[in-house]
């Protein structure tokens, strides 16, 4: 139909995220925050993506939710999607909603509600500078809080951003950054783990400083350092007693040959 309309129908990676599953599409071996707990990381269903001009590209997604093969819950997902091109600078605007078990204790699929995931990206891309920004926000409605005479429902809600610049140096050389801020002020996307009178942190800071290093022309070595700070104590980060931490530096090397 027109410029041609493409039909995927299956299990897919998410179009959600300005980061992949795929590490040797990433600028990076670790993921962001947001990318582990604040989207999907995989759907089944049908997508539909239409190039509008040379400028535009419209994609629908109908799925069976989030990260299943089987849907689970009350009706299906469906996410519009946009996304253009202008000279250096591309971008993508993403919305996802539909029916999601609520978090509670109950069997998944037994309560749910209608969950909420807006979703941008916007890239510039000039000579060997790369530079990015990737903007994510949740909610989810009547999601229920504590048990017994304490239960309560509200609208919980998560969201955060992310910087990235890339350089390359040379055509086997490329170091890249990414700073991020995630908030979970409602504990819903981390599930931290609590004990009564004890709170859990609600914002997470991490910098992340890695090497991409071309060794052939299939092999790519990435040495990473990452710090990660959080506003309050977290099970997401253990001291050396493996007690909960307020955050943490670490070193890693990774390897992919990609062919």
């Amino acid at each position: 139909l027109g410029a041609g309309l493409r039909i995927d129908a299956g299990k897919m990676v998410t179009h959600i995220g300005a980061e992949t599953i795929e590490g040797i599409k990433n600028n990076h071996f670790s993921h962001s925050f947001a990318f582990t707990y604040g989207i999907p990381f995989q759907h089944t269903g049908v997508r539909l993506s239409y190039p509008v001009n040379a400028n535009f590209t419209a994609d629908f997604h109908v799925i069976n939710g989030w990260n299943t093969t089987v849907d689970n819950d009350k009706g299906k997902t469906i996410s519009p999607s946009v996304s253009w091109v202008f000279g250096p600078v591309s971008g993508t605007v993403n919305y996802m909603v539909g029916q999601e078990s609520d978090g509670a204790t109950a069997p998944v699929g037994s309560r749910s509600t209608a969950r909420h995931l807006f979703d941008s990206q916007v890239w510039y891309s000039q000579g060997p500078l790369n530079l990015g920004v990737g903007v994510d926000y949740g909610t989810q409605r009547r999601i229920s809080f504590g048990a017994g005479p304490t239960l309560q429902q509200r609208t919980a809600k998560w969201y955060g951003y992310a910087l990235y610049a890339r350089y390359k140096v040379t055509d086997t050389l490329e170091p890249a950054l990414r700073w991020e801020t995630y908030v979970d002020p409602d504990n819903f996307s981390t599930a931290q783990t609590t004990t009564l009178g004890t709170s859990v942190a609600t914002r997470f800071n991490s910098a992340t400083l890695t090497v991409n290093k071309k060794v052939s022309g299939n092999l790519l070595v990435r040495p990473e350092l990452r710090w990660d700070l959080a506003n309050r104590r977290t099970d997401l980060f253990r001291t050396k007693d493996n007690g909960q931490g307020q955050g943490q530096a670490t070193a890693s090397l990774n390897a992919i040959y990609h062919f």
